[in-house]
This record gives C-alpha cells, sequence and structure tokens, in this order.
C-alpha cells in the first residue's frame, strides 16, 4: 500500500476536527448568529458634552465650541445637519480631533458682544448665539442621533461710563503745602522757584466687580499757560495711591503713563492709564476704590524768577472706562 503524503494526513485531520465540533457543538450557522454579527453597530451616537455648556453666559470673544460625541461620526453627516442663523455654516469653520469624536466649530469673525453705557452690566442684554446638530448626523455605520441637540450661549457684554473725580482728594500743591480750593489746576513753577504739582483722585467705586478694562483714558482741558511752563517741560502723569494727604510730597509713582501734555496748546488733552485702572480695580479694596495721580513738571524749576505754569480746568477733568462684563 502506498504510504499517504503529508498534505493528506493534514486534510484528514481538519476533517476529523470540524466533525467533532459539529457534533458537540451543533450546526454552524454563519448567518446572523455568526461571528459577524457581533461586529454589526446599531447604537445611535448621542453627544455626550460641549463646551460652552447650554445656557453658559459670560463667554468671551475668542471662544470655541467644542461638542463630543459618544462615539466617531461621519463629518459629512454632520456638516449636512448644522444648523445656526447667528452662526451660519459659511461663517465657521469645522475641525475634527483624530477619532471624528469632537467637533471644534470656530466663528470665522469671532463672537460679538452687546453693547452699552453705564455701570449696571445687568441693565444690558446679552448677546445669545443658538447651534443645533440635527438628527441627520450620524456615526460611520449609518446610525443617526437620537435627537437633535440644540446649544445655547450668552455672551460678555461691553460697556463704556465716566467716573468722576473725587474732590476731598484732588488737590494743588506748591512744594510740601496744599493750597486751598480753585478751579484751576496748575502745574510747574512759581516766582520765587517753588513747584507746583497736583494729585487727582478718580472715584471707582460704582464701577462693577469681576471686569476687565479695555481702555481707559483721562482728559482735561487745558487753558492758556502762565509764562513758559513747557520751557521746563512736558506735564507728566504718574500713579500714585494715597489715603490722605500725610506726606503726599513723599508718595513713591507706582507706574508712569506718560505725558498729558507737551505744549501750551488751549485745547482738551488726554493721556491712557488703561492698564493703571485695570491696577487700581484689581487692588480696589486697598486703593479705596479709587485711581489716583499726580501731575508734575519733572524739572523742578528753572530758576528765573518767574512764574511758569500749565494751567487745566478742574471742572473738565473726566475719566472714561470701557470694559466688559460677564
Amino acid at each position: 500500500m502506498p504510504k499517504p503524503s503529508l498534505r493528506s494526513i493534514r486534510r484528514t485531520l481538519s476533517a476529523t476536527l470540524l466533525a467533532a465540533a459539529t457534533a458537540a457543538c451543533g450546526s454552524v450557522d454563519p448567518g446572523a448568529d455568526g461571528p459577524d454579527a457581533d461586529l454589526a453597530d446599531t447604537t445611535a451616537p448621542s453627544i455626550a458634552s460641549t463646551m460652552p455648556a447650554d445656557g453658559a453666559t459670560g463667554i468671551a470673544a475668542d471662544a470655541r465650541i467644542f461638542v463630543t460625541f459618544s462615539e466617531p461620526m461621519d463629518p459629512a453627516t454632520v456638516a449636512a445637519a448644522y444648523a445656526s442663523t447667528d452662526l451660519p455654516l459659511d461663517a465657521v469653520s469645522l475641525a475634527w480631533s483624530p477619532d471624528n469624536t469632537v467637533l471644534t466649530i470656530s466663528p470665522d469673525a469671532g463672537l460679538a458682544y452687546a453693547e452699552g453705557v453705564g455701570t449696571d452690566p445687568d441693565a444690558v442684554t446679552a448677546r445669545t448665539y443658538t447651534v443645533t446638530i440635527g438628527a441627520g448626523a450620524a456615526d460611520y455605520a449609518g446610525n443617526p442621533l437620537t435627537d437633535a441637540t440644540t446649544l445655547t450661549f450668552a455672551t460678555r457684554r461691553r460697556l463704556s461710563t465716566s467716573v468722576p473725580l473725587d474732590g476731598d482728594l484732588t488737590r494743588v500743591a506748591l512744594g510740601g503745602s496744599l493750597l486751598g480750593s480753585s478751579n484751576d489746576v496748575w502745574v510747574g513753577d512759581n516766582a520765587v522757584d517753588n513747584t507746583y504739582r497736583a494729585y487727582l483722585t478718580f472715584d471707582l467705586a460704582t464701577m462693577p466687580a469681576d471686569v476687565d478694562v479695555e481702555a481707559a483714558s483721562f482728559s482735561a482741558r487745558q487753558l492758556a499757560p502762565i509764562g513758559a511752563p513747557y520751557n521746563l517741560g512736558a506735564v507728566m502723569v504718574q500713579q500714585i495711591s494715597f489715603a490722605t494727604f500725610t506726606g503726599f510730597d513723599q508718595l513713591p509713582a507706582l507706574s508712569l503713563p506718560g505725558a498729558l501734555s507737551m505744549d501750551g496748546t488751549a485745547e482738551s488733552k488726554s493721556i491712557d492709564v488703561t492698564s493703571q485702572v485695570g491696577d487700581d480695580l484689581a487692588h480696589r479694596s486697598e486703593r479705596g476704590d479709587h485711581s489716583q495721580y499726580r501731575l508734575q513738571i519733572d524739572q523742578a524749576t528753572n530758576n528765573d524768577a518767574t512764574t511758569d505754569r500749565a494751567v487745566f480746568a478742574l471742572g473738565t477733568f473726566e475719566m472714561t472706562i470701557q470694559y466688559v462684563a460677564p
């Protein structure tokens, strides 16, 4: 009898093992009960979370929207199911995480703020945005979302206001002595070679808490100068802080915003103090809700025995602040 080949032995062994398995387990149906059935995806996806959350307020202008799904999604179906009157598809960019579970919606022009005037943000109705992902959004197996999801959120509010001088802490000094009340603010020197400096205090008590200062400045109307104060130099501004006029002539400068005026032209003069007002609001408790400044010409006197004085109308000093609130 010829000797069986190795191939024949393997075929016989495979048949024997298959027969044994069939006998032990019954017939094998490769259809609905087969291994492919375990891989079929029939579960509807859902939106697990959004950022911002639905109903969120105080959203910044540069914020993006993140939508997290419960499983990888078909981007084309999600884009087709996207709807928003406030942020239409042609005004945003859509991007996906590598596993297609997180959608990032980036507004091309950023988000807008509602705008108003005053110190009460609650008096300004916030700007809202609404985005919907419709039920047509599907996973790769074609399973659609169970329900459409709508997200609505509100952005911050931008307000502008003006704050007054605190008359009790606004004075002119000659050397180390405070002068009496006056309708004018003087900066420069006098005929006996002493120095005029002005101390200004703006009242921030009405400003709301937790705001971001976008812009701040103060201005005043300059009147015709006496003598030639600008031969001494520009009228410079120093940020200071004080609760009383005790030791006022020794106050250190917290910062140096710059020059209020560099010439004697009779006109309104102004200076940007955005960072100073932001700093004062950040330390409002220890600074008594004040934003305070010293006006001086750095060259104290030119010893010419002549009064050289820049003059500003006290009643025209005004600080304007633009800020954003939640």
